[in-house]
């Protein structure tokens, strides 16, 4: 193990830094304090200067982020990395991602290597929030704050909230998640410890008693979960009047182990999240840090019975021990190692703890214990759960003689001899597709006019030439995508917003839609606009009418259908708004009603059929263009199943509907309807016509497009119904109910 202490990490004139948290692949860090203003400031630093200092020619600073207004309590990198959450006195929560990296020359006064865009802000608490905590499973983010509540929020579908839990009395100052994903606990100024049950967010267990006496002196309490699940290391709480960190076991949520030594109250816990084991065999232990109010930081290995590390105060060295603090009537099972445990007097009797310069003496008491069976069976630590080539060299000293030294060479050996953990990996969350790279300009056509994005170094404009059309627009971010109608014109920056501007003056209609993630295609029809993000995600919003019509529909699973490809998509909107996702042998079109995608081609269907009419533009023959584009229709085979001819014309009636398509699902029905009456189908005629009748009385609604229910058009029905003898009675039915709806 490296300690280092780079007196480069620091903020401005010297403001303070509550937060720091190590990116999951160990390339930076981030920093959370205040700035000299006394907003909130938050530093992304690169590792690499850490661990092989001095490096002349590699960054230090990557980038400062300064859109809170307040001080910055907390910063949390998400399990995949691909997220940093901060809190903040401002009482906001802002979920931050990488937008792209730079050389550094972006004409700023302090060079930037990196852009890291707001992705959203949620809001919610009303007082400062001092602690974040994102799940295990990336499912959810835990916020605390100081109006005593704990909010969960779903990370899918930010900024939705699971659930609110408002039992605490006090000041919320620290949640931790259980790895195993059952639990989450949280230590408030109330003076307890609670557990809270995932599966319906109520209290399992409130623990009290180590912190009755404990005052509220502390900025944060930020407890720590044990990598494997087993225990919660609590922050302040009093062994005998002196502050420890109380160890909790999950089986049975006993206190009756700490951690002591320190002089004043501690404040943040923290384990690593990977479990390490000797070289040449043994248990699994953990390592965790304790930080305190005295200044100081001590460093523990679960399997050692003093502390691996004690950084200085600047004073004096302090010497933390591990206590056990079991009453003189038996000791119960220990968490960790016999070697690490001592016994105590009664507790009627105080406990000395050591002189800072004093060695402690007392002999460990043997103590036998029955390990926690599993919840789930658990994977090994992986290969990726390390830097590559990172030796980890770990040392410690107990009772005057050496102890065995313990040494990690590199990732592989981590992997070999790591004990495995109850948290089962789950998979990043995943950019299925490419975002657009920034180009300098951006330009297209529409209707006569002009449109073109510059991305200049003095900033981006967006105008419009052509007719008697003239405009100019100043735009925050460089421009991505670019997409127009004669109604809208839609942009995409490069910090994951949206613009709506008008295309005829350049008059913004909405203003910076904040995207779920990076853009991948923009369509814009009518005024309806398309939008996709690279994970996979589309939404459709009606400008006209101010509303958002499909909101983070998902369409990964039709990237996987077509065979796992992501080459050759192109997302495309109808002037009706259904939105189509186009792969390169299937299309697929979005059910408003019933809320999910259908198919519209398929590369293995039998399209025999004739083409029911010649057009091919989407906005007149959605249908027929899809279809054709896809190559999946053919024009000159002839079909002899009466089965397969029904199954392709009531296919083809359901996708014209689901387009909103009125002329082509008019043509189609005639067709239909001609083929059962040539086919002497009664019922199929029967059903489809009490269909339509329904949808003129209303009860059917969005079962076909409203223009084809109509009069006129059930009409021809029934003449074309009439042209068979066979049929005379049916007609007969079906004209008595058309009379009796006009």
């Amino acid at each position: 193990m490296k300690i280092f202490k780079p007196n480069w990490v620091k903020h401005d004139k010297g403001q303070p830094i509550f937060s720091i948290d190590i990116h999951p692949d160990g390339t930076r860090f981030a920093t959370g304090g205040q700035a000299d203003d006394g907003s909130g400031k938050i530093i992304i630093w690169n590792m690499a200067p850490v661990r092989e200092e001095p490096i002349s020619d590699v960054p230090k600073l990557l980038v400062e982020l300064t859109n809170h207004s307040g001080c910055v309590n907390v910063t949390r990198w998400s399990r995949d990395g691909h997220y940093l959450a901060s809190g903040s006195d401002d009482s906001i929560i802002i979920i931050w991602s990488l937008r792209y990296k730079t050389d550094g020359k972006l004409g700023l006064e302090n060079p930037v290597y990196e852009q890291w865009g707001c992705g959203h802000v949620l809001r919610g608490h009303n007082g400062d929030v001092l602690d974040l905590s994102w799940s295990h499973d990336r499912k959810y983010l835990a916020s605390a704050s100081i109006d005593n509540t704990i909010i969960i929020w779903n990370t899918l579908k930010f900024p939705e909230k699971v659930a609110i839990i408002e039992s605490h009395t006090g000041l919320v100052k620290g949640v931790s998640w259980d790895p195993v994903g059952k639990y989450l606990a949280s230590q408030s100024d109330d003076k307890s410890l609670r557990v809270w049950r995932t599966s319906d967010w109520k209290e399992e267990v409130k623990i009290s008693e180590p912190f009755h006496n404990c005052g509220g002196t502390t900025h944060v309490l930020r407890l720590s979960w044990s990598p494997d699940g087993r225990f919660i290391v609590s922050a302040h709480s009093l062994n005998n009047d002196g502050p420890s960190s109380r160890i909790i076991d999950r089986t049975t949520w006993n206190t009756e182990m700490d951690f002591v030594g320190h002089r004043k109250a501690i404040e943040v816990v923290q384990f690593n999240p990977h479990l390490f084991e000797r070289e040449k065999g043994g248990d699994s232990h953990g390592c965790l840090a304790i930080g305190s109010r005295d200044r100081s930081l001590s460093v523990w290995l679960t399997s050692y019975k003093r502390p691996l590390v004690v950084t200085p105060d600047g004073r004096r060295r302090i010497t933390p021990v591990l206590l056990n603090t079991v009453p003189q009537s038996g000791l119960s099972d220990s968490p960790f190692s016999n070697s690490m445990i001592m016994a105590t007097p009664p507790k009627t009797t105080p406990t000395k703890r050591p002189h800072p310069d004093e060695e402690c003496t007392a002999s460990p008491t043997p103590i036998s214990f029955a390990p926690l069976s599993p919840v789930n069976e658990p994977p090994a630590v992986t290969k990726q759960s390390l830097p590559k080539q990172e030796a980890v060299e770990v040392t410690g000293s107990g009772k005057g003689k050496r102890v065995k030294k313990v040494k990690i060479t590199n990732e592989e050996s981590l992997a070999k001899h790591s004990k495995p953990c109850l948290q089962k990996p789950h998979p990043p969350i995943n950019n299925y597709l490419e975002c657009p790279s920034l180009l300098p300009s951006l330009s297209l056509q529409v209707g006569g006019v002009s449109l073109e994005a510059t991305n200049g170094s003095g900033g981006t404009t967006l105008s419009c030439k052509g007719g008697d059309l003239a405009w100019s627009l100043l735009l925050h971010s460089p421009v991505l995508l670019l997409g127009a109608s004669r109604a809208v014109t839609a942009v995409c920056g490069n910090d994951r917003t949206m613009a709506l501007v008008s295309t005829a003056t350049g008059r913004v209609l909405v203003s910076r839609i904040l995207l779920i993630n990076d853009p991948f295609q923009l369509k814009v029809s009518l005024h309806y606009v398309a939008i996709a993000t690279v994970n996979a995600t589309l939404s459709v919003f009606d400008v006209t009418g101010t509303r958002s019509m499909v909101s983070g529909a998902s369409f990964h699973h039709l990237l996987t259908a077509a065979g796992g490809t992501t080459g050759g998509i192109n997302i495309e909107i109808t002037e009706t708004g259904v939105p189509v996702v186009m792969t390169t042998n299937r299309s697929y079109g979005y059910h408003y009603l019933m809320e999910c995608w259908v198919e519209l081609t398929h590369q293995k269907e039998a399209a025999q059929m004739n083409p029911s009419t010649s057009g091919t533009d989407i906005s007149t023959h959605p249908l027929h263009y899809i279809q054709s584009v896809s190559g999946t229709r053919t024009s000159s085979t002839t079909v002899t199943s009466t089965e397969e001819c029904l199954s392709f014309l009531e296919s083809q009636l359901f996708r014209s509907s689901c387009l909103q398509s009125s002329v082509e699902y008019e043509s189609l029905l005639k067709r239909y309807v001609t083929y059962l009456v040539n086919q002497s189908l009664s019922e199929r005629l029967r059903e489809v016509f009490m269909m339509l009748v329904s949808c003129c009385n209303h009860t059917g609604q969005g079962l076909v497009p409203a223009s084809v229910v109509n009069g006129p058009t059930l009409n021809q029905l029934l003449s074309i119904i009439a042209t068979n003898t066979n049929l005379q009675r049916l007609y007969a039915e079906l004209k008595l109910v058309f009379d009796s709806i006009n």
